[in-house]
């Protein structure tokens, strides 16, 4: 959205190309799962519950994501 917005569609593929070669996007999605590890670690203070669950499911959720 930020790429369309600022008009850098035509710079795309480069942009792909630069975040691939430094990897970037293996970097974020690592920092993503441990973000996500570290929450539902936090969540173990919690007895189990329906809401505990659906917590732990979102965050696998957000970090299982594509897009």
């Amino acid at each position: 959205e930020a790429i369309e917005e600022a008009n850098g569609l035509p710079h795309l593929q480069r942009i792909v190309t630069v975040m691939n070669d430094t990897g970037a996007l293996n970097y974020t999605r690592q920092k993503a799962f441990e973000e996500a590890d570290m929450a539902i670690s936090a969540l173990n203070v919690l007895p189990p519950s329906d809401y505990k669950q659906a917590l732990i499911a979102l965050a696998h959720i957000a970090v299982d994501r594509n897009s």
